[in-house]
C-alpha cells in the first residue's frame, strides 16, 4: 500500500504535475462543473482507481490543501466543495474497500489523545448551535469543521509510523513550491495589468481566499522546508532534495512571503528560524548549527533582493516593515497646491477620511501617472496604521463579548456580524485564533485548542530528548516549527479551518506513539 511514498522521485513529479494542472483549471473555471452526473460519474471513475491505489489518493489530498476557493461543485448548488474535501470523501470509501478486501484491520490504527481534542472540537461545535448568534450559519460551520475532522483522521489513518511523515514532507514542499511560483506570477501579471485574479491588487493569494491566509501557508512550507534540512543533513545515503535545490524551493517560498505583505507572516517566518536555529544549537550541534545560519541567511538575502529589485511589486516594502511602528506611509492626491501644502504641514493624520477636508484622496500607486496627467499634486503622507486601531478595538469589543457567554459563544461564523466590517466593507473576525474559538464555541472550545497544541509542543520535546534515531527526532522539530508557523500568525489572524492546519495536527499525532 505504500509502495508509491518509497519512490520520491516519481511522486514528486506526479504532485508538481498535479497542482499545476489545477491551477490552470482554478484559473478557467474547469473546475465549476455545470452537470452533476458527470460529477457523479469522474468521481465514481476516480473512487474506483483510489480503492487499488489509495496511497495516490493520499498524496493528492496532501497537495490539495493549498486550494481553499476552488470549488468541484456548480454555484447553483448553493454551497462549495473544495478539492481536498472531496478526495477525503473518495479516501474514506477507499478504506473501506481495504477493510472488506481485508489488507487492513481496526487495530492497525491507535487512537492517540489529540483524537479526542478534535472530536472535542466538532461536539462542541455542535453543541452550541442552539445558543448560536445565527443557528443556520453555525450549523453550516460545523459541518465545516466536521470536513476538517475528517482530514484529520484521513492523514491519522495513512501516518502510522515516523517515517510516514517523512514521506510526506516532499509533498508539501512541492506543492508549496508551485503555489509559490503561482503566487509570484500572480503578481507580475497585476503588474503588467495582466488577468492576475488577485483578491487585494499587489499582494497575491494563490488559491486562499486572502493574502495572509497564504502568507500563513508558506511559513508552514518554509517550516517543512528547514525540517527536511535538518533531515537530509543526517540522511546523505538516501535520495533526497539535494541541498542546491531544497535551497532554490526555500528560497521561492520566501519571496512568495515577501509579496503577500502579510507582517504576520513575516514575523512568523522570522521566528520559525530562529526556532530551527536555537533547536540545534541546544543539541549541540554546533557545526550544522553554524552552517544552517550561513544557509538560512543566504536564503533569505537573496529573497530580499530578488522582491525589491526585480520587477515583481510595486509595494513599499520598507513601508509596510515601518508601520509596524504605528504609523505608514500612504500616497495621496490633491486637486489644488493649498490643500497639499496645508496638508503636508499637518504631515500625519488618523484616517483617511481627514483627506477630504484638504480637497485630497487616498491612491494606489498604479494611479500616479494618471493622477499626474491631471493636474493633481501627489504626495505621501503619514497615516496611523488602521489595522492596529481596529485590532486593539476590535480585541476589546471581543473580550467583552465573550464575557457575556463564556460557555456558549455565538457560534461559529457569527464574528462578520458581531464586529462588523473594516473600511472596505470587509467582515471582521476576532483577529487571534484563541479569542475568535472562545467567541465561537465558548471558553472551553478555547481550552480545548490551547490543550492539543500544548501536547504537540510537550509531546515533540520528549520524543526528541528520548529519540535514538533522527528521523524520530525529525518529526518532533517539525512538530514544533509546524506548529510555531501555524501559530504565530494566528496571533494576529483567525485562520483555523484551513486544511493544511489539520493536515498537520493528523500528522504530528504520530508524537503520541509510545517510544
Amino acid at each position: 500500500m505504500k509502495s508509491l511514498l518509497e519512490n520520491t522521485k516519481i511522486l514528486v513529479l506526479i504532485i508538481a504535475l498535479f497542482v499545476v494542472c489545477m491551477i490552470l483549471f482554478g484559473r478557467t473555471d474547469f473546475l465549476f462543473f455545470n452537470n452533476l452526473f458527470v460529477i457523479g460519474i469522474t468521481s465514481f471513475f476516480i473512487m474506483g482507481i483510489l480503492v487499488y491505489r489509495p496511497m495516490l489518493g493520499f498524496a493528492l489530498l496532501i497537495s490539495a490543501v493549498s486550494f481553499e476557493i476552488l470549488t468541484v461543485l456548480p454555484e447553483s448548488i448553493g454551497f462549495s466543495v473544495r478539492p481536498y474535501q472531496i478526495l477525503c470523501v473518495m479516501l474514506y470509501f477507499a478504506i473501506v474497500g481495504l477493510y472488506i478486501r481485508k489488507n487492513v484491520s481496526v487495530t492497525d490504527v491507535r487512537a492517540y489523545v489529540t483524537d479526542a481534542m478534535v472530536v472535542g472540537l466538532l461536539v462542541l461545535s455542535g453543541v452550541v448551535v442552539q445558543w448560536a448568534q445565527d443557528p443556520s450559519e453555525a450549523l453550516r460551520q460545523m459541518i465545516v469543521v466536521g470536513s476538517f475532522t475528517a482530514i484529520y483522521f484521513i492523514v491519522r489513518f495513512f501516518v502510522r509510523e515516523f517515517h510516514d511523515v517523512i514521506k510526506i514532507l516532499p509533498i508539501v514542499i512541492v506543492s508549496g513550491w508551485v503555489t509559490s511560483m503561482y503566487a509570484i506570477i500572480q503578481n507580475v501579471l497585476f503588474l503588467h495589468g495582466g488577468d492576475h485574479q488577485e483578491f487585494m491588487p499587489g499582494r497575491p493569494n494563490a488559491f486562499f481566499a486572502e493574502p495572509d491566509w497564504l502568507g500563513i501557508y508558506l511559513v508552514f512550507v518554509f517550516a517543512t522546508c528547514l525540517t527536511y534540512l535538518y533531515y537530509n543533513a543526517h540522511h546523505k545515503h538516501v535520495w533526497k532534495f539535494f541541498d542546491v535545490t531544497l535551497w532554490g524551493i526555500t528560497t521561492t517560498v520566501v519571496v512568495a512571503t515577501i509579496l503577500t505583505v502579510a507582517r504576520s507572516a513575516w514575523l512568523g517566518m522570522a521566528i520559525v528560524s530562529t526556532l530551527y536555529v536555537l533547536i540545534i544549537f541546544v543539541m549541540h550541534k554546533y557545526k550544522m548549527c553554524a552552517q544552517h545560519v550561513l544557509w538560512l541567511g543566504s536564503v533569505m538575502t537573496v529573497s530580499i533582493v530578488i522582491a525589491v529589485f526585480l520587477p515583481i511589486t510595486n509595494f513599499e516594502l520598507d513601508n509596510r516593515i515601518q508601520s509596524t511602528s504605528g504609523s505608514q506611509e500612504i500616497t495621496v492626491s490633491c486637486l489644488q497646491e493649498i490643500g497639499r501644502d496645508q496638508l503636508m504641514v499637518q504631515g500625519e493624520i488618523e484616517n483617511v477620511t481627514e483627506l477630504s477636508a484638504y480637497g485630497c484622496r487616498h491612491i494606489n500607486l498604479e494611479e500616479i501617472n494618471a493622477e499626474k496627467s491631471m493636474g493633481h499634486s501627489v504626495v505621501t503622507v503619514m497615516r496611523h496604521d488602521p489595522n492596529i486601531a481596529v485590532r486593539a478595538k476590535t480585541y476589546n469589543h471581543v473580550i467583552q463579548l465573550i464575557q457575556q457567554r463564556p460557555l456558549t459563544g455565538y457560534g461559529w461564523g457569527s464574528s462578520g456580524a458581531l464586529l462588523g466590517t473594516d473600511e472596505q466593507g470587509t467582515p471582521l473576525n476576532a483577529s487571534n485564533l484563541f479569542l475568535e474559538t472562545a467567541l465561537s464555541i465558548g471558553i472551553v472550545g478555547a481550552g480545548l485548542l490551547i490543550l492539543l497544541f500544548s501536547i504537540i509542543v510537550l509531546r515533540s520535546l520528549i520524543v526528541m530528548h528520548q529519540a535514538h534515531d533522527e528521523t524520530t527526532r525529525s518529526v518532533a522539530l517539525f512538530g514544533l516549527l509546524g506548529l510555531g508557523a501555524i501559530l504565530v500568525p494566528n496571533l494576529f489572524n483567525a485562520g483555523l479551518f484551513l486544511g493544511f492546519v489539520w493536515m498537520f495536527l493528523g500528522m504530528v499525532a504520530i508524537l503520541c506513539k509510545k517510544m
